[in-house]
C-alpha cells in the first residue's frame, strides 16, 4: 500500500517601498493528499488538506516616528486537485 502524497512549501513575499509602509510574509505550508494513487497512477480527482505557519511582520511610518510589528500567521484548509494533460491544476 502507498501512501498519500505529502509536500512542504516555503516562501517569502515582501511588499513595500523605503518610503512607504512595508509587509514581509514568509509562510511555510504542508499539502497531504487524502487518498493515495490508485495501481501507482494519480487519481484523476484527489481532495487534499493544507496545514501551515509563519511569520508577518509589517512596518510603517508616522511622521517622525518608525512602527514595526510581528506576529505569527497559519494556514489551514483543503480542496481537490485535478490532473489535466500530466499537469496539477488546484482548487480549493
Amino acid at each position: 500500500m502507498r501512501l498519500p502524497t505529502l509536500l512542504a512549501l516555503a516562501f517569502l513575499l515582501s511588499a513595500g517601498s523605503p518610503t512607504r509602509s512595508a509587509i514581509s510574509f514568509s509562510p511555510g505550508n504542508l499539502t497531504f493528499d487524502v487518498l493515495p494513487p490508485r495501481n501507482g497512477k494519480p487519481r484523476p480527482v484527489t481532495p487534499f488538506l493544507v496545514t501551515g505557519g509563519g511569520f508577518f511582520q509589517h512596518r510603517d511610518r508616522f511622521g517622525p516616528f518608525d512602527f514595526t510589528s510581528y506576529e505569527g500567521a497559519f494556514t489551514a484548509g483543503g480542496g481537490v486537485s485535478r490532473l489535466a494533460d500530466g499537469s496539477r491544476l488546484c482548487a480549493g
